[in-house]
């Protein structure tokens, strides 16, 4: 039989597992991990968005999850909501990052030394895009805010490119956060890289008039609707004639 200790080092926190459902309960999944192995899928992490049992997984489907931990009767817990499954799939040690991220996020305000640890963390650009797009999960906005913007200019570069490559990917949270994003990180950095991913990455007609309606600040507006003007889809040159035009003193405060 395998022991805790056995079940923790053969499932590493923030590691991701193949499981099948094998029952739904009040609570959530009841899943079997790697074939066998009993686990569990608290109801809040089935999906980043409430959803009613008739849209959790059926039994019998299989699914991706992120280990949570192993409870004391030797059950593992598991993640299955997408968006964490694809900061565990794209860090490189997530399980150091958070670690670091909870060491900054609890340390007090004079303690500069947790938040320069937080930011050596090979993952500390991607946990930032993630905790922001997703609203906080559970941390202040501000602080977050101050940690995003208080970043080194390699580190609030990444977190500037990963949204904003969510964005072009059609992602609303990330959509929703950009204004905020690009006034945190600093408007000069935020448009340098905003247009070298509209050479590089160029979004659909579609896409952009949804960034366009959401980011409220000039500069921003400028760079899309250059780009915008000088493309050789009519689709797209179309978006940034209806692009709004803003007066100077609008948009950049």
């Amino acid at each position: 039989m395998q022991t805790n200790g056995d079940l923790q080092e053969r499932f590493p926190r923030y590691s991701t597992v193949n499981c099948t459902v094998t029952a739904h309960r009040s609570y959530g999944l009841i899943v079997a991990v790697e074939g066998d192995g009993p686990g569990f899928v608290d109801l809040g992490y089935i999906s980043q968005i409430p959803v009613t049992t008739d849209a959790w997984p059926r039994v019998g489907e299989e699914r991706r999850g992120v280990v949570l931990g192993v409870t004391n009767d030797g059950r593992l817990r598991l993640d299955i909501r997408d968006d964490d499954l694809a900061l565990a799939d794209r860090a490189v040690n997530l399980a150091e990052a958070m670690s670091r991220w909870s060491e900054a996020r609890h340390a007090e305000p004079a303690d500069t030394g947790a938040r320069q640890r937080f930011y050596q963390s090979a993952d500390t650009a991607l946990l930032l895009a993630w905790l922001v797009r997703g609203k906080g999960r559970g941390s202040p906005m501000e602080s977050l805010w101050a940690l995003v913007g208080d970043a080194p200019e390699d580190v609030r570069r990444s977190v500037v490119a990963t949204l904003t490559q969510d964005a072009f990917s059609g992602d609303q949270d990330a959509v929703d956060v950009l204004t905020a994003l690009y006034r945190a990180c600093g408007m000069a950095l935020s448009t340098e890289v905003l247009r070298q991913m509209l050479i590089q990455q160029p979004p659909s007609a579609e896409r952009l008039a949804m960034l366009a309606q959401a980011v409220a600040d000039q500069p921003v507006i400028d760079s899309l609707r250059t780009w915008a003007m000088n493309s050789p889809d009519q689709e797209i040159r179309n978006v940034g004639e209806r692009m709004p035009q803003r007066s100077s003193g609008e948009g950049g405060q």
